[in-house]
């Protein structure tokens, strides 16, 4: 949780840091794959992802600009990813699927189009860890 906190906190200040503050905060970042979220009650969880998502948003808008219109606003969420805990998760997937995971459904006919999720399971999150991620020291 302190990790999300302090990410958030580097986020906000990189706004008026510049591209040597983005690329530190890049490095930072990386922290988030060996992170390890066993023994947070749901609340702190639920913290936690709030700050990634966050983070994620103002890290992805410095480092590719804001989108311009509709379609480049769905592709950044889409495309705009970390990887946590071993497994990469767009800004989509944490929104819809992680804090909005106890919430209904959007009520949009299309929304398969614009959202893209990967289905996974729980015991996918926990047995099968992201090829592509490098290993924790």
């Amino acid at each position: 949780l302190a990790l999300s906190a302090q990410l958030l906190r580097e986020a906000i200040a990189c706004q008026s840091g510049g591209q040597k503050a983005v690329a530190a905060l890049t490095m930072r970042s990386s922290a988030l794959k060996c992170v390890d979220l066993t023994g947070l009650d749901p609340q702190e969880v639920w913290c936690f992802w709030i700050n990634v998502f966050h983070c994620l948003l103002l890290h992805g808008r410095l480092s590719s600009g804001i989108p311009a219109g509709v379609q480049q606003v769905v592709q950044f969420f889409n495309r705009t990813s970390y990887v946590v805990t071993g497994h990469v998760f767009s800004l989509t997937e944490i929104e819809h699927r992680i804090l909005r995971a106890n919430m209904s459904s959007p009520n949009l006919r299309l929304s398969w189009v614009f959202l893209k999720f990967w289905e996974r399971s729980s015991g996918d999150l926990e047995l099968r860890p992201c090829l592509a991620a490098p290993p924790c020291p």
